[in-house]
């Protein structure tokens, strides 16, 4: 008795050990947690912090830049210098004036004064970091709509599965109750057969939708960043997602909400930024500096100990004045008008065309709502055939043919409207992003 509850305990902790795996997700847990795990959008994040960094860069340019130098040599060969006759003595002579160790040590320091193209790249920094900023809310707000579509996808399917399901243990007992009735007489063969033949098709249609189902779920897994052998449980409903769809509509926006218009607008501010910095090489520039350091020759490599150091230090500017340059600036700036007027054409042609997105999704929507609905109607009506000719064919007053007929029906209603759901959270999706996306 002490090892079966043993034995049941261990099992019950198991299969809690085995629950504690499952993972479950309403749509917003999906969507929170799609955006610290999925990879790709990583990567986008990790693109701003590149951008930030570069700017950073920039900027440490204005700062003071410092650098140390060592420098040891050793000549095993001493250079020899020639004295002129006359000049120590009658005859040309032979001078060392160097030992054949020698020590420079020396520091360097060197402070930006006056660069105009610095102090414009401070301020294209900015704008470079704020474009960042919208390219990884336009992933994000992409991101979203794919979570959220896979998440629609796999309860969709779901939810046509299971009533799939349904139908066909109601086909089965009615065919089960053929069979016997088949083998009193009662009925003839034709109507077993049709039956029969309304199973296969049936089951048939099952082993797709859950096909579908399946690559429904791994392709959820993989858009928030799950494994493919990750247990999930989504908890939102069918009737909870499509009640949201409803309020769409009534939605307002104007294209300054869309964040492809604001990236197009912050990359004008760039190529202003990028010209007047390309004129500006023709402008001068101004670099301080201070140079320190001390050196010493010996004999031997006996640096620490006796001998004598020689200081030497200087500081000053540098002061470059660019007087012709070929043109190279003049021509780089004529390029990036260029690309600002192609920019500035794509401005022209989104705020024509985001009024035709919103109106082709609004539309888009109310025919999806309104296919829903009739696919909503047309569901519960080959529902309540089906049910009503069954129960007329089971007292004997309808056909073999009505009733398969009528379940035929009923599995394409079904689908129908699981497709109908489906196409309406898409439009309303299309919607929200043709509306803002920020």
């Amino acid at each position: 008795m002490n090892k079966l509850f043993i034995l049941t305990c261990l099992i019950s902790g198991f299969n809690f050990l085995q629950a504690q795996d499952v993972k479950s997700f309403s749509l917003k847990n999906a969507i929170e947690y799609s955006i610290n795990h999925n990879d790709a959008f990583q990567n986008v994040k990790i693109d701003e912090e590149i951008r930030t960094e570069f700017t950073k860069e920039n900027t440490s340019i204005g700062m003071p830049q410092i650098s140390g130098k060592l420098d040891y040599n050793y000549a095993f060969e001493q250079a020899v210098s020639i004295i002129p006759a006359g000049t120590f003595g009658p005859t040309e002579q032979e001078a060392i004036f160097s030992q054949p160790h020698t020590v420079n040590a020396s520091f360097q320091a060197t402070q930006l004064i006056f660069d105009s193209r610095y102090f414009l790249g401070l301020k294209a920094t900015k704008s470079i970091k704020h474009l960042a900023s919208l390219n990884t809310q336009l992933n994000k707000s992409n991101l979203e709509k794919d979570v959220a579509l896979a998440y629609y996808g796999v309860v969709v399917t779901k939810n046509a599965y299971t009533k799939l399901q349904e139908n066909e243990k109601i086909l089965e007992k009615l065919l089960t109750e053929n069979k016997e009735m088949y083998k009193e007489g009662l009925i003839d063969e034709l109507t077993v057969n049709r039956l029969e033949l309304n199973l296969s098709n049936l089951q048939t249609s099952i082993s797709q939708t859950k096909i579908n189902y399946d690559n429904a779920l791994a392709n959820f897994k993989f858009t928030i960043g799950l494994n493919n052998d990750d247990e999930v449980l989504l908890t939102d409903n069918l009737e909870t997602l499509v009640a949201e769809s409803n309020t769409a509509l009534a939605q307002e926006g104007k294209p300054q909400d869309r964040v492809e218009l604001q990236m197009m607008q912050a990359q004008d501010e760039l190529n202003n930024l990028n010209i007047k910095q390309t004129l500006s090489n023709y402008a001068p520039n101004m670099y301080a500096f201070v140079n320190y350091g001390t050196s010493a020759q010996r004999d031997e490599f006996n640096f620490f100990d006796k001998g004598k150091w020689f200081q030497n230090g200087m500081l000053g500017f540098n002061l470059n004045v660019p007087i012709f340059d070929g043109l190279k600036a003049h021509y780089q700036a004529q390029q990036i008008k260029l690309e600002k007027q192609k920019n500035l054409n794509n401005i022209e042609t989104f705020e024509k065309q985001y009024e035709l997105q919103v109106t082709t999704a609004r539309n888009n929507l109310m025919e999806a709502q309104s296919q829903l609905e009739s696919q909503t109607k047309n569901r519960n009506l080959a529902e309540k055939i089906f049910y009503k000719t069954n129960l007329m064919f089971s007292e004997g007053l309808g056909s073999s043919f009505e009733l398969s007929q009528a379940q035929t029906d009923l599995t394409s209603s079904q689908i129908n409207y699981s497709q109908a759901v489906y196409q309406l959270i898409v439009a309303r999706y299309n919607l929200k992003n043709a509306l803002k996306n920020n």
